[in-house]
């Protein structure tokens, strides 16, 4: 099991079973830790004081190390006893190390017994449950989130806006609940992330490409750890709304690596939900067929814009001919952008997060928004629903 997650999960038990602590602490850690709200908004929502919050939280991590400090033997699959003799007449040392292992069999029962104790202490993911009314429809509502770039920091007082991970978190949670209470009902929920979700592909805050330092606001395991916490949160909302939700998750140039795990440990995740399906392909474009509409999906790193038609068209060549419509959509430029073609409608769009100082000093500046499309499967796409970043923030001010 993740550490990490059994150190916090064994402060929520921690919590639930000291009685000493408030009712407001423990639904706060609740929210954070079983539903997957972010520190702030879980305080926010209890109205529990964040900073005591964060110093119980950080208090309980000590607690926690030193606890692994005294089970060392255990933690490490059993250490080795070891005691230095001094050597006697005859003997053709004059100090020695005399080392002695524990029984294997012994040893591996105990570490199972130590595994096993740690895994009960991680909650399973409670089934979540359809929605009341459910939307018995022919439509589809796709949320699009492109170029999020999950870790980057910015400062407003250099690129006009703050962006830090707390606020990307807040921001896309937030973004998410304007967008379902805005759009229409329908049966089934795409979740396209088109890709740099995360800032940086590896520990080392550059670009696998063509190694451009980038501004981190956090270590690479912070960036992935609250991936997947919104990516929980964005599906169980998601759920909670629709009948089914399908995930694409586009490779890019500031993420590929995150990307083909993020896609796997979705998959295995959600392994036991028939209403979650996740599109694992690791090709740069994927592809969803909704009735008579063909929807595409790419980062757009790869293909010039004007070129993606043909591309979809050929790549998908069976969905192509078998639809109505077709549209496809990417990201990686910020702005937005869209051609008619013969083929195909193709949109580019922008993204929510602000720019960073590279984007700010090189005069790339566009509006901030996502959007959701709505496809009816006879009739192709039938709405489109514009959520910009004011609406967001005043949403979470509310």
């Amino acid at each position: 099991p993740n550490p990490y997650l059994v150190m916090y999960m064994s402060f929520y038990e921690y919590l639930v079973e000291e009685t000493k602590a408030s009712d407001k602490l423990k639904e706060t850690a609740r929210l954070h830790f079983i539903d997957g709200l972010s520190a702030a908004e879980a305080c926010r929502k209890t109205q529990f004081d964040e900073a005591n919050f964060r110093r119980a939280r950080r208090n309980h991590k000590d607690r926690y190390n030193n606890w692994l400090a005294e089970n060392q033997a255990i933690t490490d699959g059993g250490a080795v006893a070891s005691t230095l003799i001094k050597g006697k007449e005859g003997d053709d040392f004059a100090l020695k190390w005399i080392k002695q292992k524990p029984d294997e069999q012994a040893l591996r029962e105990r570490l199972k017994s130590f595994l096993d104790g740690l895994q009960s202490k991680i909650p399973k993911t409670p089934k979540i449950k359809s929605p009341k009314k459910p939307p018995a429809n022919d439509l589809c509502n796709l949320f699009i989130i492109t170029d999020y770039h999950l870790g980057m920091m910015a400062s407003a007082t250099e690129t006009g806006a703050d962006w830090d991970m707390e606020i990307a978190e807040r921001t896309i949670i937030d973004w998410f609940r304007v967008a379902i209470e805005t759009s229409p009902r329908a049966d089934t929920a795409i979740f396209a992330q088109l890709g740099d979700f995360i800032h940086t592909d590896s520990p080392v805050p550059k670009t696998p490409g063509h190694g451009h330092i980038l501004d981190a606001s956090a270590r690479f395991y912070e960036m992935n750890r609250t991936a997947i916490r919104i990516y929980r949160a964005v599906v169980k909302m998601l759920l909670e709304t629709h009948n089914s939700v399908h995930l694409v998750v586009c490779d890019a140039n500031h993420d590929p690596t995150p990307s083909i795990i993020h896609r796997e440990w979705l998959d295995v995740f959600y392994d036991d939900e028939p209403r979650v399906s996740v599109d694992i392909s690791p090709k740069s474009y994927n592809a969803y067929q909704w009735g008579d509409q063909a929807i595409f999906f790419t980062h757009g790193h790869k293909k010039k814009f004007d070129a993606l038609p043909t591309v979809f068209a050929s790549e998908f060549r069976e969905m192509y001919g078998a639809t109505k419509f077709a549209e496809a959509h990417c990201g990686h430029f910020h702005h937005e952008k869209s051609i008619e073609s013969n083929l195909m409608m193709v949109f580019q769009h922008r993204t929510l997060a602000a720019p960073d100082a590279y984007a700010a000093s090189g005069g790339y500046f566009s509006e901030r928004d996502s959007r959701v499309f709505t496809y009816h499967k006879k009739y192709g796409r039938v709405g489109q629903n514009v959520i910009n970043i004011r609406m967001v923030e005043d949403y979470g001010s509310l």
